[in-house]
């Protein structure tokens, strides 16, 4: 029972620390042509929302466990 304690809090501790770093990542957001090929990356939201307006597609990239996907915004 004394050993379970300490085991029990190290896996919570990590796992709270995987947790936070998913939250944590940067916001990407990428820039796609017609063909459905990156062209060029910008980390600005206000930036990507600019490209938006101005006729290009602009996705946000999202990272999870599966893979990197695609999101547009």
């Amino acid at each position: 029972m004394n050993l379970l304690i300490p085991i029990f809090l190290t896996l919570g501790v990590i796992f709270g620390l995987y947790i936070f770093h998913l939250k944590k990542q940067p916001k990407r957001f990428v820039i796609i042509n017609p063909d459905n090929i990156i062209v060029g990356s910008v980390d600005d939201e206000e930036q990507a929302k600019h490209l938006k307006s101005r006729g290009y597609t602009v996705a946000r990239e999202i990272f999870s466990r599966r893979g990197t996907y695609f999101k547009p915004i």
